[in-house]
């Protein structure tokens, strides 16, 4: 928990920092210090990029993959969304 602007308690998610995805770096890997090393995945970790047009991942579990393939799979529906719209204003 950390604390918001107006001083009331806010839950967050654990997030990297840059230095997470240099191999050689010496950390701070993320936010809450949980990370031992660089590129490391936690339990119910996930990673979500950008690949030839559409979202994948890698996941360290399987509940983190069932959690990480519906955000990919929302994340790619709202690419093709915005994509549809573009072209429909367009045209």
């Amino acid at each position: 928990m950390r604390l918001s602007a107006s001083g009331k308690p806010v839950q967050i998610s654990d997030f990297v920092t840059p230095a997470w995805f240099r191999g050689d770096s010496k950390g701070p890997w993320d936010f809450s210090g949980a990370t031992k090393r660089p590129l490391q995945l936690l339990e119910d970790g996930y990673q979500i990029w950008l690949h030839n047009g559409a979202w994948d991942a890698l996941y360290a579990s399987k509940g983190a993959k069932a959690e990480g393939r519906a955000k990919a799979k929302r994340w790619n529906l709202h690419r093709r969304t915005i994509a549809h719209i573009s072209g429909a204003l367009a045209g």
